[in-house]
């Protein structure tokens, strides 16, 4: 396979997978994601073949058959430099299902549907995987609004994160969905956490989210004076600190606020050892830029200490990918 030519694939090879996956996909699918890693030509002109057949394939019933059409699709991409192929033969059959009124019924297709979404995002970096990005971003902003379904909300979750990590900015839809999701106390843990984690990684695109400010104040405030809602109010405050050092007129509105009196209870040893991976990762950025931007507010309350020695211990933390993002603080 290593060795197959263009032609071989075109006649002789696609042909044979696309054939055997509609007769007995189970079977051969192990074999198909050994071929599709041994190839080593562009694949980009066979997405139109071979897609339609794993879409369904990925939305199966079944989580080990998605499972396993997940990473043949992935495989596929992998392979493929056409971006704009890839847009329209996997991206945008999963996109319009969302937007054109017919939204699968069975949760399980939909973690399909979300998990392509995802995967489309390692295609290569260009134009053409910016506009992805955007009607990524805008299809699953409106999904987390809708998705009921703890499993199905959690894929989606997922395909969110990975989109926000690429994203060059942040869209109205994204902003919709903090200001949706902080009415619910019961979901919007994960979502702040999602969206709490692009800010940590891409600074810029907390400016587009300027507007959710003031609906995200009080729930910093209530995570300080609750520790169930600690983890909420850390996503919160990463969200808050770093859209009050982008924009200065939401610089006004924080600073004025009564967040500061809160700071200390996020930055205790209680806290700290209490956060699991994720939720570590978020206060660490936020800690850096209560330090970085907001370092006069943080004396004034007499916690520039407490934040400092956070950092510290969360670089000395178990987890590898929180002493990462406590390294990224120091910097």
């Amino acid at each position: 396979l290593a060795a197959a030519t263009e032609e071989d694939v075109k006649d002789i090879i696609m042909p044979k997978i696309v054939r055997q996956l509609r007769r007995s996909p189970e079977s051969v699918m192990p074999t198909v994601l050994g071929a599709l890693k041994a190839m080593e030509l562009d694949l980009s002109e066979s997405l139109a073949e071979l897609a339609p057949v794993m879409i369904p394939l990925a939305k199966h019933a079944n989580a080990d058959r998605r499972e396993i059409s997940r990473s043949i699709i992935d495989a596929l991409i992998s392979k493929c430099s056409n971006v704009d192929l890839i847009a329209e033969h996997l991206f945008k059959p999963c996109a319009d299902e969302f937007t054109s009124g017919k939204r699968p019924k069975e949760w399980t297709a939909r973690v399909g549907s979300y998990g392509v979404l995802e995967s489309c995002s390692c295609s290569g970096s260009d134009v053409a995987r910016d506009a992805m990005g955007m009607d990524a971003m805008a299809v699953l902003a409106t999904e987390l609004i809708a998705e009921k379904q703890i499993d199905a909300k959690a894929a989606a979750l997922a395909s969110m994160s990975v989109w926000l990590n690429h994203a060059r900015e942040c869209p109205e839809t994204v902003l919709a969905l903090v200001k949706e999701c902080s009415k619910n106390a019961s979901e919007r843990c994960s979502t702040l956490q999602c969206v709490a984690q692009a800010v940590r990684v891409n600074a810029a695109f907390a400016s587009g989210l300027a507007g959710a400010v003031e609906t995200l104040i009080p729930i910093i405030i209530g995570g300080g004076a609750k520790t169930a809602q600690r983890a909420e109010g850390a996503s919160a405050l990463l969200i808050v600190c770093r859209a009050a050092a982008e924009d200065a007129s939401v610089a006004d509105l924080v600073k004025n606020s009564d967040i500061w009196s809160t700071l200390g209870t996020y930055y205790d040893d209680a806290t700290v050892t209490r956060f699991e991976e994720k939720d570590a990762q978020i206060l660490a950025g936020a800690a850096q830029c209560v330090i970085s931007s907001h370092a006069t507010m943080a004396a004034k309350v007499d916690c520039t200490d407490n934040v400092i020695r956070t950092i510290a211990l969360l670089s000395l933390h178990p987890n590898a990918r929180v002493r990462a993002a406590a390294r990224d603080a120091i910097r």
